[in-house]
């Protein structure tokens, strides 16, 4: 591989490493905003409807549930790995996590 060819791939692979970084950023700013009483039940949902492909309950017992959610990217447990930790400016690489995830719990109510 020729050395203009080398640069062009690194630059390719840093183009879509500063955009998986800006979409992370995006996603960890909605979030905080959903957190706040401002946004609107549409502008939740709009949200979770671009993250969430799907929720399924199961009932478990009476109080008893799991939710099994499946989400449109694998986000579930995936991080960044450094190629030199002590270097980072070697870059990284992603490791893909999860589009599954399943929670289990006991519904109380409240009063």
């Amino acid at each position: 591989m020729s050395g203009i060819e080398t640069l062009t791939e690194e630059k390719q692979t840093n183009v879509k490493v500063d955009e998986w970084i800006d979409w992370y950023k995006s996603l960890g700013d909605k979030i905080n905003d959903l957190r706040k009483a401002n946004l609107s039940i549409e502008e939740k949902n709009q949200f979770i409807t671009g993250v969430v492909k799907s929720i399924e309950v199961i009932e478990k017992s009476g109080t008893e549930h799991e939710l099994r959610i499946e989400y449109r990217e694998p986000f579930v447990g995936d991080k960044l790995v450094w190629n030199n930790v002590k270097k980072k400016s070697l870059g990284y690489k992603l490791k893909n996590g999860r589009k599954k995830m399943t929670l289990n719990g006991v519904l109380t109510s409240k009063k």
